[in-house]
């Protein structure tokens, strides 16, 4: 938009404005992919690894945000940098929303992963759902990925009492091992309390 002005007063200030509307001819098409690495299990840390795509055909606008509601049962625990070293990841209760500060550029991918501690319970499956946006981007029914895994039971925590590698010892034989040494104890007492004989004269 421009604007005249003068040193004399104008009569007529409606028509000292002019504006030409430009549309930016930016567009990118972004899909996104979304793989659990490994086993979700309970008590263990899983770990979600997200693909961002750009097809083109310009560089996306920046920031690139992802959003990420993820399923009772999953915590937020970290988030990478990812390969443009350039997300970063807050949680907001179940809510995840990463932001990539930088473009992606048409033709590349932009790849990070966040971690997150499992509480679900055992036998449950979870399906995970994470959307991709940024300005100027079409086709929104590729921005969607979803992963899905069934959770695994904790695994048994170990004998506190027993050695690392090594089987604890069976009630009876700790009973023997005691009882034994009960009797080499009183077998000792008998003899050190025995009287000395004298020599006959």
């Amino acid at each position: 938009m421009a604007v005249v002005l003068g040193p004399n007063p104008d009569p007529v200030l409606g028509n000292n404005t002019a504006s030409d509307p430009t549309i930016s001819d930016r567009v990118s098409d972004l899909s996104l992919t979304k793989t659990l690495t490994g086993s979700l299990q309970d008590r263990v840390d899983a770990t979600y690894v997200f693909v961002v795509t750009n097809t083109g055909p310009s560089d996306s606008a920046a920031p690139v945000t992802l959003t990420d509601p993820l399923p009772a049962g999953l915590t937020l625990v970290s988030s990478t940098a990812g390969t443009a070293g350039a997300w970063s990841c807050a949680a907001a209760g179940q809510t995840v929303t990463c932001t990539d500060s930088a473009p992606v550029v048409t033709g590349t991918t932009s790849t990070f992963d966040i971690r997150v501690a499992v509480s679900a319970a055992a036998g449950s499956e979870i399906t995970n759902t994470a959307t991709v946006e940024a300005a100027g981007d079409v086709g929104a029914a590729s921005e969607f990925a979803s992963a899905d895994g069934g959770v695994a039971a904790a695994a048994p925590i170990p004998d506190a009492g027993a050695s690392a590698g090594q089987a604890p010892w069976p009630l009876g034989a700790l009973l023997l091992v005691i009882g034994g040494l009960g009797m080499v104890a009183g077998s000792r007492r008998r003899h050190w309390h025995l009287p000395r004989r004298g020599r006959a004269g």
